[in-house]
């Protein structure tokens, strides 16, 4: 032992590689490199500390190992020894003692040995350098040159006459103080690896677009669906969202939240909040209440642009904000025409939040200067041209978002916002990629996997992409190799850096595989510094690990409102008085050639489906859980794994879930006794990752074919091997999630759905579900099995067409208030699915009642929406029969129910064809997500439509036995479909009629939160 460190734990003075291993072993040696003149300051040296002249050189020796491996605890080869010696803070003269000092260690071995000249040349086959001295105490060195380069070589005998000379010159100098970088490489360091030096125009990028306009007004700039803006549109509309944030009291630097789906007022917003001089704050609409809370309070926010259908989320949540809309910033009192605003590079432009270890989220704070760098970075790079079409299919809450949205705006290219549920099914994500002509795609690394594993033999789906990008997770070479097999001609940019710092800092655009094993980070890009450094910010050696940090234009101002944490990761730069670094907590090294390499955190800051999370946060959320003694969370297998002591199990379903988003959940929770802890008294993380892995004592394997085939799904889907995965087993507790979740159900073409995987996750269950019965479950709870539904339960039909989906808005807004949703998904309906025909209306509503009866018990109101709303009655009628009479009966957007308006409806329906009812289904129904549908599947959407319109229009004109519950029919005064209360006092004892003042005939997204008043109280606002 010393200094109280075991052998064990010692380190063997690891020399970093400089270059691939080659298979055959070869030495070669290089020097000497020691002057007569420091030769002789260092005997005098001796002589005075009363030790041999050669154990300086090996106190040099030790303190060059010590500075390359970052190791303070070191194993060090002699002549037939190896010596345990510690490198810890002290003096030269203190390092000499312990050296001298120093005791051999039976067994151990060193890669590295000293040597004295004369000592036999046989070396051990573990030995990668070996360091000669002389009577003259010059320096010679043996190498493996299979393992090292000259180059590297060099700069050690360098780094060691450096060593020796701070020694001889200081012996009462902390050893550590040394710099032992020569100039040369210091200034190799600093300018030849920073990025290219780019003169930033005198303008913003709100204006770059301006000017752009000004240059192609009918260019398209941005598609939504079914929607798109021209450039002279998307100007006119930015000046007036401008124009109308100002009139509501937006000053410089104000934050402006915009709480939006990824729809065409998107884009619209976030040009408007640059050009007013706000600060623009995305909030996943999806976020739970308390998480919105706490981002509009942490970033002193006052105005929010919310989506018409989450305006109740700001309202009701005792937040002082302002709450307005695109179309009511559009349609606002105020003149068109470009804003006088001038706007600074050095003006805050956006912030994200990110996790915070302390259990607060962090909000990144970064200016127009570091933003417009990284826009034109990624337009040099990426060459972006005014014929591209760029995907914008990352979430708000990931900072790539923004500039998959806006960066090319500034050269004439087209921006394409990829639908969430195409980006949820890769057979759509690869059509909307083919129907739209994406040529600049970024994604994370693992949904690239996804969709080359989904790609067809002479697939041609991504054959319009011109350049690709990964992010957000380390991208495997493997990865890159399966890459370049398939597209050969397409280059592959891995892109690395951080929210803090502008977003991506480095680009590896890669044209072939990588040599050497190791995937590089890449180049700096323009007027951006990367370096590697201690702990004290000094530059380490080529080819040694460090920290990973930022300078240049793209360091951000800090974190929002958190002097702390600014202060410890926005730091002065020694380098560049005035200027900062950003410290990312990142590890790596520069290898040969100024390649930058990635070697994990140094920090408990991880990252899951390529979004950052601060597991300090996570436990903190747990510990806030009522009883709750202690908490720690880790990854295993890409997933987080919570454990926790308390005195009985805890359900942390809704605690969690009110505040953190769904990817810091973890997937699998469980209670201990203690926690253990190491040695130093600290959670020992690796002890709680060796429980979170599953345990095979109980596991029941496979038992069929078909349960065979869904666990090889899993296994390739979640990187489980797969006699680790048994029928009992949770595909969500394996660590899957959406992503995985997808892949699966691809994998499995067809044979089980999204919503199968969702609702029956085990696997053993999930093969009876595929294999039968032949009639699965119509009724599914999009509560998330809310355990207490104080305000009731609701089954909502489906209009025509339709599905589940349809009634998503309503159950987000609805479980705020209590009130549990369940909604049909009707026979036949799943587009991806076609084994199951299309079913009678009576029929499914047997099936859906025979549902409701095994599963729920308890009052129950229903809704049916536009055709849906023959289904209700359909539904009340069987339930009133079986003793379970519905409390009301809600109709949304009604067709009138006389018979001559329903022998019309259904006639104009079997006149109408295809591709006529297939864009009224688009335009005036709002399916603004089906126009990248295959031919096939618009063909069988209008088949379901006709069917689901015909089946209801049949039962409404039929005699039926009055209803006696209450039936409210709900519609918006803008529904320009013909719908209305006439004829349904002949199917009611009981109707009243309310009307909403707008939203269309789908009305429910944005006004569900009228509907949950109505629902709950029974009034509308």
């Amino acid at each position: 032992m010393t200094n109280g460190a075991p052998v064990a734990d010692l380190a063997a003075a690891l020399i970093p590689r400089w270059q691939a291993a080659e298979a055959v072993r070869r030495w070669e040696n290089w020097g000497p490199a020691v002057t007569v003149d420091l030769a002789t300051r260092v005997r005098a040296l001796a002589a005075e500390l009363e030790v041999p002249a050669a154990v300086l050189s090996l106190t040099a020796h030790v303190a060059v190992l010590h500075a390359v491996s970052g190791e303070m605890e070191l194993l060090v080869g002699t002549d037939g020894d190896v010596l345990a010696v510690s490198a810890a803070d002290c003096s030269w003269r203190e390092l000499v003692a312990r050296v001298h000092a120093a005791v051999p260690v039976p067994g151990a071995k060193a890669e590295t040995v000293f040597s004295h000249c004369g000592h036999d040349d046989l070396i051990a086959d573990e030995v990668v350098l070996r360091v000669r001295v002389g009577e003259a105490l010059g320096l010679a060195f043996d190498y493996r040159a299979d393992l090292f380069a000259r180059e590297h070589v060099v700069r050690l005998a360098g780094y060691h006459v450096a060593a020796l000379t701070a020694l001889a010159d200081g012996p009462d100098a902390a050893h550590g103080d040394a710099e032992l970088l020569s100039a040369n490489e210091s200034a190799y360091q600093l300018d030849d690896l920073a990025g290219p030096v780019r003169s930033l125009p005198d303008r913003r990028f709100a204006d770059l677009v301006a000017e752009q306009a000004g240059r192609t007004p009918d260019a398209v700039a941005v598609v939504a669906g079914d929607d798109e803006l021209t450039y002279a549109e998307l100007d006119r509309r930015a000046d007036r969202i401008a124009r109308g944030l100002i009139t509501l009291g937006v000053a410089d630097e104000d934050v402006v939240a915009v709480a939006s789906s990824r729809t065409i007022d998107w884009p619209v917003a976030v040009l408007g909040v640059f050009r007013a001089g706000g600060v623009y704050l995305p909030i996943d609409p999806k976020y739970p209440e308390n998480r919105v809370k706490t981002l509009i309070e942490r970033s002193a926010c006052r105005i929010v642009v919310a989506d018409p259908d989450v305006t109740g989320v700001f309202t009701t949540g005792g937040m002082a904000v302002t709450v307005t809309t695109v179309p009511d910033l559009l349609d606002g009192d105020h003149p068109d025409g470009p804003v006088e605003r001038t706007v600074t590079a050095g003006q805050l432009a956006y912030v994200y939040f990110t996790s915070g270890s302390t259990g607060q989220p962090k909000g990144a704070l970064c200016e127009h200067g570091g933003m417009l760098n990284h826009l034109l970075a990624k337009i040099e790079d990426f060459t972006v041209g005014p014929a591209d079409v760029v995907a914008q299919n990352a979430p708000l809450s990931f900072d790539i978002s923004l500039w998959q949205l806006i960066a090319g705006w500034a050269v004439g290219a087209k921006t394409i916002i990829v639908p969430d549920a195409a980006i949820r099914d890769v057979t759509r994500f690869l059509e909307t990629v083919r129907g739209a002509g994406v040529t600049v795609l970024q994604v994370v690394p693992s949904y690239l996997d996804l969709l080359l594993r989904h790609l067809g033999e002479d697939d041609e789906r991504l054959d319009s992409l011109r350049i690709v990008s990964a992010t957000g997770e380390a991208l495997p070479i493997k990865l890159a190799d399966r890459w370049f097999q398939r597209f050969p001609g397409v280059p592959l940019v891995n892109a690395y850096g951080a929210t803090e710092a502008s977003d991506d800092t480095t680009h590896a655009v890669l044209t072939k595989p990588p040599e050497g094993g190791v995937m590089p980070l890449g180049d700096p890009i323009r007027n951006v510094h990367v370096r590697v450094v201690d702990e004290r910010l000094r530059l380490r050696p080529l080819g040694s690990s460090g920290e990973i940090v930022f300078a240049g234009v793209c360091v951000g101002r800090g974190y929002l409102n958190d002097i702390e944490r600014t202060e410890a990761a926005f730091v002065a730069d020694p380098v560049r008085p005035g200027e900062r670094l950003y410290r990312t907590g990142d590890m790596g090294r520069w290898g040969p050639g100024g390649t930058l390499e990635f070697q994990g955190r140094r920090d408990e800051q991880v990252k899951v489906r390529g979004l950052r999370v601060e597991l300090g946060e996570v436990e903190s959320w747990m510990l806030s859980a009522p009883g709750v003694r202690g908490a720690a969370v880790v990854v295993k297998d890409g997933n987080l794994a919570g454990f926790y002591t308390a005195e009985t199990e805890i359900d942390f379903t809704t605690h969690l879930a009110t505040g953190l988003p769904a990817h810091m959940v973890p997937r699998s929770l469980r209670r201990l006794d203690v926690l253990p802890l190491n040695a130093n008294g600290k959670v020992d993380k690796k002890a709680l990752a060796a429980h979170a892995a599953p345990s095979t004592t109980d596991r029941v394997a496979p038992r069929t074919v078909l349960e065979e085939r869904i666990a090889a799904a899993w296994s390739q889907a979640l990187k489980v091997p797969i006699e680790r995965i048994g029928v009992h087993d949770d595909f969500y507790d394996l660590g899957g999630n959406s992503l995985a979740a997808i892949s699966v159900v691809a994998d499995l073409d067809g044979l089980i759905t999204l919503q199968a995987l969702t609702t029956t996750p085990k696997l053993g269950d999930l093969a009876v579900h595929a294999a039968g019965p032949a009639l699965p479950m119509l009724v599914h709870d999009l509560s998330g099995g809310m355990t207490d539904a104080a305000a009731g339960t609701v089954l909502c039909l489906p209009p025509a067409a339709g599905n589940t989906i349809h009634y998503r808005p309503l159950a987000h807004v609805a479980a705020q208030r209590g009130l549990r949703v369940l909604a049909a998904e009707l026979p036949g309906h799943d587009l991806w699915r076609s084994a199951e025909p299309l079913a009678a209306l009576e029929a499914t509503a047997d099936r859906i009642v025979a549902d409701l009866q095994a599963t729920t018990d308890g009052p129950l109101d229903l809704w049916g929406h536009s055709a849906g709303a023959a289904l209700a009655l359909a539904c009340a009628h069987r339930l009133t029969a079986e003793g379970r009479e519905p409390r009301r009966v809600f109709l949304g957007a009604p067709p009138p129910a006389t018979a001559a308006a329903l022998a019309g409806y259904r006639a104009e329906i079997a006149a109408t064809g295809d591709e006529a009812l297939f864009q009224t289904l688009v335009r005036r129904h709002g399916h603004r997500d089906l126009v990248t549908f295959s031919e096939d599947k618009r063909a069988a959407l209008c088949a379901m439509f006709r069917h689901d319109v015909d089946n209801a229009a049949r039962y409404l004109a039929e005699q039926h036995p009055r209803l006696t519950m209450p039936v409210t029919l709900v519609a918006a005064a803008d529904d320009d479909s013909d719908t209305g209360p006439a004829g349904w006092s002949r199917l009611a004892t009981s109707v009243t009629l309310h009307e909403l003042p707008d939203g269309g005939h789908l009305f429910l997204r944005t006004r569900s939160a009228d509907v949950v008043d109505l629902l709950v109280g029974g009034v509308l606002r």
